[in-house]
């Protein structure tokens, strides 16, 4: 694989948080739970940005979403949602 250069790493970086906040908390479509964001990260396998989060009132279980999934829409019913909507 041909390994992004890190200026074009802190480009998407700074993209992606222009559409993902951080410290922002987000509702997940299907179950309603809360999440905060924590950071955005690179993944090293594969140069592309992930979000590292927690379930709101657990901070000590993070999880890591690649960027992409977690900008995407669900069909919820009939109507397209955003997987994770941001509350505040």
């Amino acid at each position: 694989m041909n390994r992004k250069s890190d200026a074009e790493l802190e480009v998407l970086l700074a993209d992606a948080s222009q559409e993902i906040r951080v410290n922002g908390r987000y509702v997940h479509f299907r179950n309603g739970n809360a999440y905060i964001v924590e950071k955005l990260v690179i993944d090293e396998r594969t140069d592309g940005v992930a979000v590292v989060y927690h379930r709101d009132g657990k901070p000590n279980i993070p999880y890591v979403r690649p960027a992409a999934s977690w900008l995407e829409t669900k069909l919820f019913g009939t109507e397209r949602v955003p997987r994770f909507r941001l509350v505040e």
